[in-house]
């Protein structure tokens, strides 16, 4: 971590530099003002509710490949589409409405307001392409920061000095080229001037106190943890170096944007389909498209109701579009975990007690959320299995459970008081369904598979944030009794594996591709001049 103006490299001070001096608070001379603290918000799951990857959805292996930089796509966070949230022109009407943390908001409106400070937004995001989209966020909310911090690389410059580049290098292949493994043009824009967002942003700050002697103080907004120390261990170290007199990085407790699962199918749709349209252009051309994807979106796409549209999710039926993907890169059901799978009538019955039982106590105790936050991420119900194991058991184990289609039996022993924050789970043991004569004690039947033969609890999630789905069962939990007259509430299900939407292979170049997803204007867009492609 650099923690001097001295460290930074001349290309990279020019870069901060030049946009320093594209900022309002260099064209309106607002220095003449001698602020004396610098306030720093950062903008994903700080100051806006950013979407991400659903673990409800997504098998993990798929989240780590769309996140990851150059993989199908330049990465989730460096990808247009995970900001694309509908047809930007009613979304600028309604302010982006639902996707802001308006406590943060109010903490800019205050920052902004006072003369003696310099309030600037600083994100990770690059400024390639996510300048133009954010500031019209921004403005629709009326916060004007003093300057707008994006990530400033690759630059316009070096990121076409790029692309011409390797369009020049593909225009001149060969035949012999096709055989070669050389992926280096199939990147998306040129190598990064900052090792990481972290260091771009302290980077920024040492370039900011360089150009704005006055800051004597600086206060920082930020929701990642691990950054939050990093960044008061900076702060700490220009203290001490008595560049300033004091610095805090305040942590935000992330909030993620309501569910909307439709929106993250198609997106993750057009992600894998734009990809699999530029491997075939590069198969048959040698060239790689780089221009921004986006999505062409109607207005009932940002209108709709989306609150039941996790149900077709949890009973394991993709949207057909999704089978349909170019065969090379298609979604399937991948497995994810060993798990109890509870009949319909069981589930049915848990939803009919359980789902009101929630609401009506956070009613009672006033727990209920309110204002903006009962609009963004709230616990859901998705009481339809029990996770024996988090893993995928192997055939010997497995047996020893039962094996796949083992019939089991559970009983509620207690709930965990309901809370809107994490939601409701239950406490249950689980025993072998072995009869209308079959109970949940020490079983000596010679039909009992060996892991059962004392009943095992486990904790049945009934409601909770879809992304807390891999970590909801590890909370700390306070228990409570159950709703008069369902003491015993009981149900059925049977050994099964969970699967979650995941890449189901490939297939050999030989083979028909299909581009079924694409609008034809995008589809226009990625191919080019093929854009007559089926």
């Amino acid at each position: 971590m650099r923690t001097n103006y001295s460290e930074i490299g001349s290309v990279e001070k020019q870069v901060l530099q030049d946009q320093y001096e594209a900022s309002p608070f260099f064209l309106n001379d607002k220095g003449a003002s001698k602020p004396t603290r610098l306030d720093i918000f950062d903008f994903d799951s700080t100051l806006f509710l950013s979407p991400s990857l659903s673990p409800t959805i997504w098998h993990p292996s798929l989240i780590q490949q769309l996140v990851g930089e150059d993989v199908f796509g330049p990465g989730w966070w460096k990808d247009y589409r995970s900001l694309d949230l509908g047809p930007t022109d009613v979304l600028e009407k309604t302010q982006w409405k639902d996707y802001w943390n308006e406590d943060i908001v109010s903490e800019a409106r205050q920052s902004l307001a006072d003369p003696t400070v310099m309030t600037v937004l600083l994100t990770g995001r690059r400024t390639i392409p996510f300048y133009p989209l954010i500031s019209r966020m921004l403005a629709s909310k009326q916060l004007h920061f003093d300057l707008l911090g994006l990530r400033p690389d690759p630059t316009k410059e070096t990121h076409e000095d790029h692309v011409n580049s390797n369009s020049n290098s593909n225009s001149n292949s060969n035949s012999t080229s096709n055989n070669n493994n050389n992926n280096n043009d199939m990147s998306y824009g040129a190598s990064s001037l900052f090792i990481n967002t972290l260091d771009f942003k302290t980077c920024f700050i040492l370039n900011i106190l360089h150009n704005v002697p006055s800051i004597n103080a600086i206060k920082m907004w930020d929701d990642r943890a691990p950054h939050v120390k990093k960044f008061q261990h900076f702060l700490d170290t220009l203290t001490s170096q008595r560049l300033i007199t004091h610095g805090l990085a305040k942590h935000v407790t992330p909030v993620r944007p309501y569910y909307r699962p439709k929106w993250e199918r198609q997106v993750v749709a057009h992600v894998l389909e734009s990809h699999n349209a530029n491997e075939l252009l590069y198969r048959e051309e040698q060239r790689w498209n780089r221009n921004i994807n986006r999505i062409t979106w109607e207005a009932q796409h940002v209108l709709e109701d989306e609150e039941n549209d996790h149900d077709d999710i949890l009973h394991h039926h993709p949207p057909h579009h999704l089978t349909k993907v170019a065969k090379h890169l298609s979604l399937g059901h991948i497995p994810s975990s060993t798990i109890v799978r509870l009949d319909q009538s069981s589930i049915k019955k848990l939803r009919a007690v359980f789902q009101p039982f929630y609401t009506s106590q956070l009613k009672v105790k006033n727990q209920q959320l309110t204002g903006w936050r009962a609009n963004a991420e709230v616990p859901l119900w998705f009481g339809h299995q029990i996770v024996l194991f988090p893993n995928i058991l192997d055939h010997r184990r497995l047996e020893s459970y039962g094996g796949l289609g083992m019939k089991l039996k559970f009983v509620i022993r207690s709930i965990s008081k309901p809370d809107p924050q994490i939601g409701m789970v239950a406490l249950v043991d689980v025993y072998p369904d072995l009869g209308p004569n079959s109970h949940h004690t020490r079983s000596s039947s010679s039909n009992c598979p060996p892991a059962w033969k004392n009943p095992k609890k486990y904790i049945l999630p009934l409601m909770y944030r879809p992304s807390q789905a891999n970590t909801i069962s590890r909370k700390t939990f306070q228990w409570t009794r159950l709703p008069n007259g369902h003491q015993h509430h009981f149900g059925f299900g049977e050994i099964s594996l969970s699967h979650l939407l995941g890449l189901d292979g490939t297939v050999k170049d030989d083979e028909e591709h299909q581009l079924v997803c694409l609008d034809p204007e995008t589809k226009s867009t990625v191919l080019g001049k093929r854009s007559s492609i089926d």
